[in-house]
This record gives structure tokens, sequence and C-alpha cells, in this order.
């Protein structure tokens, strides 16, 4: 049995080789729509950053955010002469305790989706609940500046969604403080300081979805000529971008998976197809086969497109699964009524995480392996193909 190895992918979240239609060309509707139901944003920036020694810094400015908002409240709490209620100083003493625990969390690995989205939680409420603490609301309007800073947090590495409650946190602060602000101090008052300097505050903080959408649509632009334009897999410089974040991924995920295969695909006779029913029917054909990959295989697998009419599958599974896989896709390439196709396919697994060395090993094994098969030859009876598969 030949040895496998896949990769890990995530196509559903804006990973190269995801089949979608090019950002550039969709009208600004279909665009907010697409971005509103987009997922993680922060695996991408995290594996940039991984692959050019920049994870370590990004993550301390994440913990230097919290330790300023940790001595902002610290400062409060130790002369709190402008506080306007008995528990003021608890309140403050707490939002102490949320910076440096955020400040610290971010100086271990990276926080997974759940847990960052559980820190922006926990945020919102210590900067809510340290901004309604001031008697003099015009300080506690400017405040809310500290939403923007985790706002920035929420635009880089978190999604649409997240970002969307953020801001509605952050705008109902601001209201109650403007409504307290009224009560306390006036009309006029309100008019004349507050409401400028909420205004001020809210555009900062209602920005930054802006800035999430627009990094949004260059990161997508960006990944979309990582894709073959007529399957919409991965082209060769997509599989080259997969094969380079490898060892960051590796560092930054170690635990991921302890198997991982790669499966070559090639299309028998394809000069035949062509030659027969025209370059038409030949797209359609390569049109199909990366389709039935993609649905057999799953979207934690990537596929490829490395030659005319050769594919690539890479997916962290075990052998067993993988050729059980690999059986089913040629079983429902076979079963293409016109023209009646069958592909050849070579697998080469391996016990252990994937990283860009041992990539380049099961390529090779992989391909060594799809020639075995192709040397066997492939024959259609009664309308069902050989399997043919090493």
């Amino acid at each position: 049995m030949e040895k496998t190895h896949t990769a890990r992918s995530n196509p559903g979240k804006s990973h190269a080789g995801q089949q979608r239609r090019g950002v550039g060309r969709a009208p600004l509707w279909d665009l907010l729509l697409e971005w509103s139901r987009s997922g993680d944003e922060g695996r991408w920036l995290r594996e940039f950053c991984a692959r050019r020694g920049w994870g370590r810094l990004l993550a301390l400015c994440c913990a230097l955010g919290g330790l300023v908002m940790a001595l902002a409240a610290l400062l409060n709490a130790i002369v709190g002469v402008q506080l306007a209620y008995s528990s003021s100083r608890v309140v403050m003493w707490i939002s102490v305790a949320v910076g440096v625990l955020w400040a610290l969390r971010w100086l271990g690995p990276w926080p997974g989706r759940r847990e960052l989205i559980g820190l922006v939680i926990v945020g919102d409420i210590a900067i809510g609940a340290a901004s309604l603490q001031h008697s003099d609301r015009i300080t506690g309007i400017a405040g809310i500046s500290f939403f923007a800073v985790l706002g920035v947090v929420v635009a880089l590495f978190s999604t649409p969604s997240v970002q969307a409650v953020h801001l509605a946190v952050t705008g109902a602060v601001l209201v109650v403080l403007l409504v307290l602000l009224a009560r306390e101090q006036g009309v006029a008052v309100l008019v004349g300081a507050g409401l400028p300097k909420a205004l001020g505050e809210m555009m900062v903080c209602a920005g930054l979805p802006v800035v999430q959408f627009a990094y949004w649509v260059t990161r997508t632009n960006a990944d979309d000529s990582l894709c073959d334009p007529l399957t919409g897999v991965a082209n060769r410089r997509g599989l080259d971008e997969h094969r380079a974040r490898l060892d960051a991924e590796s560092v930054a995920h170690p635990a991921i998976g302890d198997a991982c295969g790669v499966m070559l695909v090639d299309v028998d006779d394809f000069k035949h197809v062509n030659d027969t029913f025209g370059h038409p029917t030949g797209d359609a054909v390569l049109t199909r086969v990366a389709a039935v990959l993609t649905e057999v295989f799953g979207p934690e697998a990537l596929i490829g497109r490395v030659g005319g009419d050769e594919f690539v599958v890479i997916g962290r599974v075990g052998d067993h699964r993988f050729r059980a896989c690999a059986r089913a896709a040629a079983r429902a390439i076979s079963a293409f009524p016109d023209p009646p196709i069958t592909v050849s396919t070579g697998i080469a697994t391996a016990a252990e995480p994937l990283s860009a060395s041992l990539f380049d090993e099961l390529m090779e094994q992989a391909d060594q392996a799809m020639y075995r098969a192709k040397g066997r030859g492939s024959t259609r009876r009664d309308g069902a193909a050989s399997e043919n598969i090493a």
C-alpha cells in the first residue's frame, strides 16, 4: 500500500482553491452579503504574519491594548475623584484585572475562534462598565475610544457578525452616557459638548467595519489569483502558496491531525475527449471532475489543478478514509454519461502532520503510484469503470 499525505485547508473560509466568484466583478450589495457571511479572518492573517516572523509582534500589540486599558482603570481606581457610585472603585479594579488578564492571554498560544469571542465579550463588559462609572459623563464618553481599540482586534481576527454585536454594545453604552449627561447637566451641555464628543467617538468605532470590509475585499481578490479560472479550484500558484504556509501552520497548530494524504488524479485519454467531442466538452469534463473531488472530500481538503487534465487532493485524513473517498470519487466520475471517462489515481499517506518537505515527498510518491495505476489501463464494461487506484 502506498504512503499518502494530506494537507489541511479551509475552503469555506477564503482559502486558496475554494470555488468562488471573483469579488472584483460582483455588485456592491452582493459583496456586502458575501462579506457578512464570511468566516474567521484571523487565520489568514496569523499565517501570513507567522510566515514572515511577525506573529509574536502581532500578539504583543494585542496585549498592549489590554495593558493600556488596565493602566487607565488603575489610575481611576487609585485617584477616584470623578467616580459616580460607591461601587465604582470596585468596578475599576475589576477592569484592571480584565486588562491584565487580556494582556497575559495574548502572551500565550494564539486564542481560538470561540475563545477570542469570549475575550471580546469580557472586554466589552469591562469597558462599558468602566465608562459608566465617571460622574463627569464627558470623561465617560471619552472612554468609548477603548471600544475602538477592541474593535481593531475584532476587525482583523473575527467575523462581521461579531463586529456588528461589538458595535451595537458600543452604541448602547454611548446612548446611556448621553441620557445620563442630559439628566445630570442639562440639554445645553448635551448639545454643546456631549453630542459632538459622542459623534467623534462613534465615527471612529463605526469606521472599523468599513476597514474590515476593505481588508476582506483586498484579501479575497488576492485569493482569486490563486484559483484556476476554469474549475475554481487552486491553481499552481495557489498550491505553491499552500505549500509555503505548511511549516508556519504546523508551528501555529502543532496538534492538528496525526495523518495526512496526497492524491493525484489524471483523466484517462483526455486528448481523445478533446479531439472527439471538442474543447468545450473537455472543459466541462474538467469542471465536473473538480466538482466531484470537492464534494467527495469535503471542505477540509484542498483541491488543485496541477496540469491540463491532472488534479491533486490534499487533506488531513487517514489512509483508509482517503482511499474510500478516492474510490467514491472515481465511481462518481465514471458515472458521467456524456462523454464517458475514467481516471487514474495515485495516493500517498503519512501518519504524521503535514509539512512542506513531507508534502514534496508525498507528491512524488503519489505521482509514481498514479503512473503505475495508469500503466494497468482503465476499461469500461456495461457503463462501469474499473477502479484504477494505486
